[in-house]
């Protein structure tokens, strides 16, 4: 039995925009592929129409405005976010019943607008991005024994106690979160890129002559340390005159990032551009000599993945990146350079090194490129996919009708 014959409804809940957002995307489509009637609710996207469908997938949206300034405006989209859905999924227990529904994370509790499907009969999985409590203590400089982030502990504990599976994105954040599950499973997926996208043979551009290009992509937020990438540009001009750092992305720190570029009067080395979809960053990098991710290390970012290093080093892009303890778990020294955190002449000296020797680039280029044949998106896929069955209870059934099959044939 295969869930092209029986056609099992699913549903992934993201409060992001979901055409942004590759991970939900991934995970999505790889469904929709192996069968399944997928749907999406996601945050309304400016001009995109509230229903659509995309690759396979039935996509529902939720007008929030997304602003994020403070603590207490996180909150209440989070709050308005979980009502929305909460209706949603309670009006579609008797138009729509799903068999399983995965929640991704921030926040957790976006698990509970589950709690009627879950009486049905559907299948919970929750997945942790992010874990809430560390962001907000490093973000808005909150207590760890506050009440604030006790809470955001207690909720986190209770969420993943109410599914019936969790999934997370390194193993560094499965060892955060097995004290607080209690024995529930946890499987890890780790955010790497689609190799049918992030493969250097998928583009054929010619990089422009006489450039040395610096390449930022993603969120533009202090804790990824762009400040120092642009204060390292600063000192770096002198020493590579054909210097450029294309930042792509968008963020609360942007203005901020763009001030500090015109103080250090960085006009025509830091370039700025807006998010472009997914399908279009190959094509950039591809234009790039060097990526770049100086993120600090704080209790969050210790446990963060990069996906975007992850990106680079699939096409071939030498990157520098802040030697964290989940990044230096997956990234050996002769497939990425590491910097120190929050230092510029850390991170200035490791871009010079990589300047001043293309045989390093090419060996870490080609490194990189063999990592990423036997490690990318299609070996996570198939740990998604098995959890799913699992919870569907397919996978034995499937492996019951093979043993059937290969009898019938002896």
């Amino acid at each position: 039995m295969t869930a092209s014959t029986i056609k099992k409804r699913i549903c992934l809940v993201t409060q992001s925009y979901y055409l942004r957002d590759p991970r939900v995307r991934r995970e999505a489509e790889a469904l929709a592929h192996e069968g399944y009637e997928v749907d999406v609710i996601a945050l309304a996207e400016q001009d995109r129409p509230a229903k659509e469908t995309v690759n396979g997938v039935n996509i529902s949206s939720i007008k929030i405005n997304r602003k994020r300034a403070t603590a207490v405006r996180y909150l209440l989209e989070y709050s308005l976010f979980f009502l929305a859905t909460s209706a949603m999924l309670f009006a579609r227990v008797f138009t729509r019943r799903y068999d399983l529904i995965h929640i991704n994370n921030m926040p957790d509790f976006l698990v509970f607008s589950t709690v009627l499907p879950k009486l049905s009969g559907t299948k919970i999985v929750l997945d942790v991005h992010d874990p809430m409590a560390e962001i907000f203590t490093t973000k808005y400089g909150i207590g760890g024994r506050s009440f604030p982030i006790r809470f955001l502990r207690w909720q986190e504990k209770i969420s993943l106690r109410f599914c019936h599976h969790i999934l997370t994105v390194s193993d560094a954040m499965r060892e955060r979160l097995e004290p607080a599950a209690r024995g529930k499973p946890i499987s890890v997926v780790l955010n790497l890129p689609d190799e049918s996208i992030f493969h250097a043979s998928n583009v054929r551009l010619e990089k422009p002559a006489n450039s040395f290009v610096l390449l930022y992509t993603g969120t533009m937020s202090a804790r990824y340390g762009l400040g120092i990438a642009i204060e390292a540009a600063a000192r770096l001009r002198d020493d590579i005159p054909e210097l450029k750092l294309l930042m792509v992305g968008e963020g609360d720190d942007l203005p901020v990032l763009r001030q500090m570029g015109d103080e250090l009067e960085l006009g025509s080395i830091v370039e700025f551009r807006l998010p472009v979809p997914l399908s279009k960053i190959p094509e950039i990098v591809s234009q790039c000599d060097v990526g770049i991710s100086p993120h600090i290390s704080d209790d969050f970012m210790r446990l963060y993945f990069s996906t975007k290093v992850a990106e680079f080093v699939s096409m071939g892009l030498p990157t520098v990146v802040t030697r964290t303890q989940t990044i230096e778990h997956y990234f050996s020294e002769d497939i990425v350079k590491y910097c120190e955190s929050g230092s510029v002449e850390s991170f200035v000296n490791a871009v010079l090194e990589l300047y001043n020797s293309p045989e390093l680039r090419d060996r870490m280029t080609e490194n990189g490129r063999q990592l990423s044949q036997r490690w990318n998106w299609a070996t996570e896929k198939k740990i998604y996919i098995e959890v799913v069955e699992q919870l569907l209870g397919l996978r034995t059934q499937s492996r019951d009708m093979e043993c059937k099959q290969q009898g019938d044939t002896n």
